[in-house]
């Protein structure tokens, strides 16, 4: 299991949870949650197998800019250049 963006990962292993051969927590919040460290997660979900279990939890805040483009708004955004420093939906999938 790997959990991207988990708070409470330490609820998939213990006593009465279900077990996992292996839970891979990864926190990026604040100023770890900036657009490189986003973009960066893929090489780490792309190590998952055909049977393993990946949950990612994502909050955030967004924006959209004169043309009616949505970006997801990382740590390190700025306003005055959406589409160089947000992220877009298709980046995020």
């Amino acid at each position: 299991l790997i959990a991207a963006f988990s708070v409470g990962a330490s609820g998939f292993a213990g006593p009465g949870r279900a077990k996992y051969r292996e839970v891979v927590p990864i926190k990026l919040a604040n100023d770890n949650a900036t657009r490189q460290n986003i973009l960066s997660l893929r090489a780490t979900l792309e190590k998952s197998e055909i049977d393993d279990r990946v949950l990612v939890f994502f909050s955030g805040h967004g924006s959209v800019d004169l043309s009616g483009q949505f970006y997801f708004l990382a740590h390190d955004t700025r306003a005055g250049d959406l589409p160089g420093t947000g992220l877009t939906l298709q980046m995020i999938e």
